[in-house]
């Protein structure tokens, strides 16, 4: 036997990944230690966009918005499995035999960092990906109003004819603010006649979050998995 441990280290902080849950325990691939974790504020809330039913796992608050700036805008790959890693057997029990299809981002800003943000994040939950969005106009949401990102509709098209008939689609984005690019996302699969459409996003977000992280509503670690529990309960009990 090794006398040397293995040694975790978190690769947001730097700080050695301790084990203090059964979860933790056997789960061998550790990449977020849990300060990091409760930092990013996990709630599991759910939400619907045009009677679509979606998941988001953080509230999108300053903890977060600089970590996932560090990942997107520095094109920090290593940073890629920090997000949803943490909670990927919950998400793949949680949406078994749902095939992956990312909210489209222009090819330009793909080149440019060198990978797709959206696919890595969530291809550690080693579920099958079908990139068919794309954007024809490289559009920047972070500065629009209201009305202006329901205009985000007009530049995303499908790039390729996948068959995804009688196929469940959870349909995965980073960051959820008004909704419009989803919401575009949603009616060109829907002609395509898929069994089921369900969102997972990473983030919501959440105005005035300094309040929620100052209040009693945070939700504790042993929550987690009784919410997602409680998400697919609700989800089972669905027909289109």
């Amino acid at each position: 036997m090794s006398q040397f441990k293995q040694t975790y280290i978190c690769k947001n902080c730097f700080n050695e990944i301790n084990v203090f849950s059964t979860h933790d325990f056997f789960d061998t691939e550790r990449f977020l230690c849990s300060n990091c974790i409760n930092n990013f504020i996990p709630i599991f809330e759910e939400f619907k966009i045009d009677n679509i039913k979606g998941l988001s796992i953080y509230y999108y608050d300053d903890e977060l918005k600089k970590v996932i700036f560090t990942y997107k805008g520095c094109f920090d790959y290593e940073l890629k499995d920090v997000f949803i890693r943490p909670y990927k057997w919950e998400l793949k029990l949680l949406f078994h035999n749902f095939l992956i299809v990312p909210a489209p981002s222009h090819e330009s800003k793909n080149i440019e960092r060198g990978f797709n943000h959206v696919i890595e994040m969530f291809r550690c939950l080693d579920m099958k990906i079908l990139d068919m969005f794309s954007k024809n106009k490289d559009v920047s949401q972070h500065n629009l109003n209201y009305i202006e990102r329901q205009k985000i509709k007009d530049i995303i098209y499908l790039k390729n004819n996948a068959n995804i008939e009688n196929k469940k689609i959870l349909l995965v984005d980073d960051i959820l603010t008004t909704g419009a690019t989803l919401k575009a996302c949603i009616n060109l699969l829907r002609p395509l006649k898929p069994k089921e459409i369900r969102i997972l996003v990473l983030s919501k977000r959440k105005f005035d979050s300094s309040k929620l992280k100052n209040s009693n509503e945070k939700p504790s670690k042993i929550s987690y998995f009784q919410r997602i529990m409680n998400f697919k309960g609700k989800n089972n009990k669905i027909k289109n």
